[in-house]
């Protein structure tokens, strides 16, 4: 962007620099994953999982953030909403993608059991039949991980609002309260300009009064003056 970033979205901008970094890393390592051996695939399967698990955490603050620019009437929040939602599709794919490797790693074991024609093969390890067993339902877990995921940063969103709306409306009442003593302030002086103003009309009668009076009493002195 060509002008001057402000401090929050200097903010969201190196979250989302981190984000972008992150996910272009762990496409590149889910694409690597299928040529790792079976019995080290499903711990670096693992792995990638939870550095995934971390970059929707990261998200959310950028979420968060965002909330902030809309909530200040920020004129940038359109862009950097479409940044967001940029990051949230690519982090989605991403999520497929680790479920289908996932799948993929469970098949496998599977079929390990058997030898050619269904024929018994090698015994299969104890941590193979757990980490089949768990695979199988990792499908499951994941999807109810992520509805409870998305609960929270609903709940945390909505939080954030409230407390916003909170501060605002204790701004809007102070200014209401300003607005008051402004308005009484205007009222009293309303009053003291028309006390005023009748006190100047008054005096305006008053000296009209006595420059009458003393034109009168010139023309008395004059007239009688010329009189003898």
């Amino acid at each position: 962007m060509d002008r001057e970033l402000s401090p929050e979205e200097t903010e969201i901008n190196m979250i989302s620099e981190e984000l972008e970094a992150n996910i272009t890393a762990y496409k590149r390592d889910l694409k690597h994953l299928p040529s790792v051996p079976l019995s080290d695939r499903l711990d670096q399967w693992e792995d990638v999982k939870t550095r995934i698990e971390a970059l929707n955490v990261l998200r959310v603050g950028m979420r968060t953030e965002l909330a902030d620019l809309r909530a200040e009437g920020h004129l940038a929040y359109g862009h950097w909403n479409r940044v967001y939602r940029t990051h949230k599709d690519a982090l989605e794919l991403l999520q497929v993608d680790l479920e289908y490797v996932h799948t993929s790693i469970n098949r496998e074991l599977l079929l390990e059991s058997k030898g050619p024609g269904g024929a018994a093969a090698a015994p299969i390890t104890d941590k193979q039949l757990v980490s089949a067993a768990a695979l199988l339902n990792t499908d499951a877990s994941g999807h109810l991980d992520g509805a409870i995921q998305d609960l929270g940063e609903i709940q945390q969103i909505n939080e954030h609002a409230a407390n916003r709306l909170a501060e605002d409306r204790e701004k809007l009442d102070m200014i209401s309260s300003e607005l008051d003593a402004m308005q009484n302030d205007m009222v009293i002086a309303r009053r003291k300009l028309r006390i005023f103003l009748r006190r100047v009309a008054t005096d305006k009668v008053i000296i009209t009064l006595l420059i009458l009076i003393v034109l009168c009493l010139v023309f008395i002195v004059v007239r009688a003056l010329f009189s003898n």
